[in-house]
């Protein structure tokens, strides 16, 4: 199943600025699949948007739900362990998340279950992610991925979360990456995030070592740049997770895999 959809990559925040923080990527297949880049933005600036996490998160699912051809590599997880699920299918669990008023009581109730420990799914030991759901650093973006973009867009059927049902033709689809799974995968995990001079030396490495791949076309120079000077990082992320995205498209068609159903997956094989 490989149709033409537009890959899109969104480095996401739960920030109280979120506007700031989150990035996204809009690329174009060409006919060998690698990807152009579009365009290349923060959240805040997406039409009625702004840097509070409210306004950016709303105009976020407006621009998922708006394009039915899309195909979202969004890097935040879309499922947890099924232990910490207690027996629920992933449908059953998304369709009451709401019953977490909020990022810390949805940290609180997973801690609570598994007595502390930070557990992993399965796809997260394949993938190499950095971090639990509810670690520290990463349950404000769990949180509000599931509470404010998979959650509604499912509940609304606007759009299709691929690692955990078949995906909808009509509607956009909305896949799990994980910027730093895929440059482990690619041997490129090295400090790239920051602004001294060896930082950003690397994010131009990275940018290079994906265009000689054969991932991704050239950029335009003020697209390179804007990836190079962003020394956060959040720039290029949104873009590795385009690529992911976009390579997500030849990894679906056969069956999905009962843990995949009820945890999730991440796409990170480019």
């Amino acid at each position: 199943m490989t149709p033409k959809r537009r890959p899109f990559g969104i480095d996401f925040s739960g920030a109280r600025l979120a506007g700031k923080a989150i990035w996204i990527a809009e690329g174009r297949l060409d006919g060998k699949n690698r990807v152009e880049l579009v365009d290349c933005y923060p959240a805040s600036a997406l039409p009625r948007s702004g840097a509070d996490r409210t306004l950016a998160l709303a105009a976020l699912r407006r621009l998922i739900a708006t394009t039915p051809d899309g195909i979202f590599g969004c890097d935040f997880p879309v499922g947890l362990p099924r232990n910490v699920l207690q027996g629920a299918d992933w449908k059953s669990f998304i369709g009451s998340f709401h019953r977490h008023e909020h990022a810390e009581a949805f940290r609180e109730t997973c801690r609570r279950i598994t007595q502390g420990k930070e557990i992993r799914r399965e796809t997260d030991k394949i993938a190499k992610t950095p971090f639990c759901a509810w670690n520290l650093r990463l349950y404000r973006q769990t949180y509000h991925g599931l509470a404010d973009i998979v959650a509604p867009l499912h509940r609304e059927r606007l759009a299709s979360i691929i690692s955990v049902e078949p995906p909808h033709p009509e509607r956009a689809w909305i896949a799990e990456t994980c910027p730093a799974s895929v440059l482990k995968r690619l041997d490129l995990y090295r400090p790239y995030k920051g602004r001294t001079p060896a930082t950003r030396s690397m994010r131009r490495d990275i940018i290079a070592v994906l265009i000689e791949r054969g991932y991704l076309l050239a950029p335009s120079r003020s697209h390179r740049d804007r990836l190079i000077d962003d020394q956060g990082g959040d720039a290029l992320d949104s873009v590795i997770a385009c690529l992911a995205a976009a390579a997500a498209l030849h990894q679906l068609g056969g069956p999905i895999s009962e843990t995949d159903r009820i945890e999730g997956k991440v796409f990170f094989e480019l």
